[in-house]
């Protein structure tokens, strides 16, 4: 099978990271692949890009909506693979067996979509609590330790037959930035419309399958947390309001361990003298996280659908 490897990008501020990313596929030991960066209304990054690599991978620029989403999806318009990979241009495969894992799994024709684990590319603030680690784009605490079946796959490390695009439709491009609202359910809704046109499809998450995320400070900043905090929870409500509430068991499930198990371990921790600092902050940040989640939801609850959301009504 022939893997067509996208990778999205938008800022020379990046330039770094995304020249890692792309070389670090470039090392991979499975050999039938392609390349594809997409460059996000950049004339300068793609020249930049081009004169880099010099016709060694196909880079060719979003010149429409702005936006991760239309992004990946000119992407796929001109992929040639029968499996599609996404990498985002701050993360580098972790080694050159990464692809290769990816693609192992679709011997099962049953397999739709494989994932794999997303872990820190630098060294995380110890205050920063791996419980919220979705926040910043990594595979958090609670997540399944061997191969298993999920309901939706993280975004930075990711795979799809081609062929389910072609059913269940492309990215949802409203689900990016709306007004001052980050919206972040790309991923889980496609991933719930695959399910809802396909049931016997298998959504596999990998841990072997491993990518180096890099995470910037700001990332880290209390004002980064609840606005993605905020922003999360608008999207839960919207693609329950989309695709219906029983497809967002894992968000409760999440919710439940939240509540009942990562919350009060920390309040029981919270008076170890050695970690006072600490198991305050990592306390503090669940609390906020879980009251802007709670408040977002609420809000993208009220919230009415536009007609861009419409078109994906129950998936």
């Amino acid at each position: 099978m022939k893997a067509s490897v996208i990778i999205c990008t938008y800022t020379l501020k990046r330039l770094k990271e995304t020249i890692a990313a792309i070389d670090s596929v470039r090392r991979q030991s499975y050999s039938n692949f392609e390349i594809i960066v997409v460059v996000d209304n950049n004339y300068e990054l793609l020249k930049t890009l081009n004169e880099k690599y010099g016709g060694q991978l196909r880079v060719i620029l979003n010149k429409s909506r702005r936006g991760l989403s239309t992004s990946r999806n000119i992407g796929l318009e001109v992929a040639y693979g029968d499996i599609i990979v996404f990498l985002d241009d701050d993360a580098v495969a972790s080694n050159n067996q990464w692809l290769n894992k990816l693609v192992q799994h679709y011997k099962d024709p049953n397999v739709m979509a494989v994932g794999g684990r997303a872990v820190p590319g630098n060294e995380i603030k110890s205050y920063f609590p791996q419980e919220l680690y979705w926040i910043i784009g990594c595979t958090y605490k609670g997540q399944p330790q061997k191969v298993s079946e999920v309901r939706n796959l993280i975004g930075c490390n990711m795979s799809f037959r081609k062929e389910v695009f072609k059913k269940v439709g492309l990215f949802d491009a409203s689900m990016g930035r709306v007004g001052n609202v980050q919206l972040t359910g790309e991923e889980t809704q496609l991933c719930i419309r695959l399910k809802n046109k396909i049931p016997w499809a298998r959504i596999l998450y990998d841990p072997n399958a491993i990518v180096l995320h890099y995470i910037p400070n700001s990332r880290l900043s209390f004002s980064y947390i609840t606005q993605r905090s905020f922003g999360t929870g608008y999207s839960v409500a919207l693609i329950s309001k989309l695709l219906g509430k029983e497809r967002m068991g894992e968000e409760y499930s999440f919710l439940k361990l939240m509540l009942f198990d990562f919350i009060p371990k920390r309040i029981l921790n919270v008076f170890k003298v050695t970690n006072l600092k600490n198991n305050l902050f990592q306390l503090s940040y669940l609390n906020i996280s879980l009251f802007m989640v709670g408040w977002g939801f609420i809000l993208g609850k009220c919230a009415r659908l536009n007609k861009e959301q419409e078109r994906y009504k129950y998936g």
